[in-house]
Parts: structure tokens; sequence; C-alpha cells
């Protein structure tokens, strides 16, 4: 057991997104969605890549919600993150647009974890009988606390790599500011 609390930084539900935009549409020609689940860095999403915002989108936001799994966030609020957990992730850019294909937002990141930690409990998480190539889906994700080094703060874990994971730390940072659109999943440990 571990004296420190972990969360899925996940999208809040539809209903309660806040000033959090979705995105209208997106278009990766080639880049593969999983690139930021691996722990490795990506440097820049190929600018070919479209993500398209609606077309009465606002100013006033910290998050975009896609079908991509990836966290879109405002560079604002990955300074914050950066203050507690600077080594553990990396801030690619990504550029915003409008139907038309015209930038409107380069302010704006894709949070990639660069730790790849082995702490998922095979004995208490739930994994799907089905299996997706060789790997079963983590229906019930529970982690192994003490297997997280203390210094690791955002991360993803071996075994369910398309969770992003967050620890007290993080969660305090993003809830210093504006964070629509996030939602903090807890996560059991053993």
């Amino acid at each position: 057991m571990t004296d420190r609390a972990f969360y899925k930084l996940g999208l809040s539900p539809e209903h309660s997104r806040g000033k959090a935009i979705r995105l209208k549409t997106h278009a990766l020609k080639g880049f593969s969605s999983l690139a930021f689940n691996n722990g490795q860095t990506v440097s820049a999403v190929p600018s070919q890549v479209e993500l398209i915002l609606p077309d009465e989108c606002r100013n006033d936001f910290d998050v975009v919600v896609s079908a991509l799994g990836w966290r879109i966030v405002s560079k604002r609020l990955a300074t914050r993150i950066a203050k507690v957990a600077d080594a553990d992730f990396e801030p690619v850019p990504i550029v915003l647009k409008d139907s038309s294909g015209n930038a409107v937002r380069t302010d704006f990141v894709v949070l990639n974890a660069l730790r790849l930690i082995d702490a998922l409990s095979l004995r208490k998480s739930v994994l799907s009988p089905v299996t997706i190539g060789t790997f079963h889906a983590v229906l019930k994700l529970v982690l192994v606390g003490l297997n997280v080094p203390r210094d690791v703060h955002l991360f993803r874990v071996i075994g369910c790599q398309n969770a992003l994971l967050i620890d007290d730390f993080v969660k305090a940072a993003i809830e210093s500011g504006p964070h629509e659109g996030l939602e903090f999943i807890p996560v059991e440990c053993e």
C-alpha cells in the first residue's frame, strides 16, 4: 500500500464540460493516434494532421475534448503541470484549425507521458477475457502503488497504456487554475 493517491486524467462527461471545447473533427493522415501511449518522445505532430474546432468556438478554454484519447490542453495549463512533473511529460505543440483549415489556436499542446511504469496489479485489476492481439483490455485498473517511483507524478502503466495517470501533486497543480473539461477518476492501489 502507498500513502499517495492516483487518478486517471479523464475527460468530463458531455453535460459537465463547462468551457471545454469538443473537436468538430480530426484527420490524422497517417499519424498514429497511439504515438502518445508508449512513453517515447514525439517532438511534433506532423503539419498535415488536422484538428478542427467548431465554427462557434470561444477563446476562453483550456481543454480540448476529442475521441483520440489525447489530453489536449492550453500551454498555460501545461505550464502549471510542468511545475511539479516537468521530467514526466513532453508538451507536444498542436495547431487547432477552423473548418477552412486556417490555424486559429497555436497555444495548445498534447500531454505526452514519458514515464511508462510497471505498476499494473495483475492480482486485483480486472482484465477482459477477450484479447486484442496479445493484450487483454483492462476493465478495472488497480495499481501496485509502491511500484510508482516517488519522483514520478504523471505516467502511463505497462499493460494499460491508454490511461494517463497522475498523482496528488499534478491534480493540485491542475486544480490551481482553469481546467474545465478534465476529470480526476480515482484509481485503487494495493
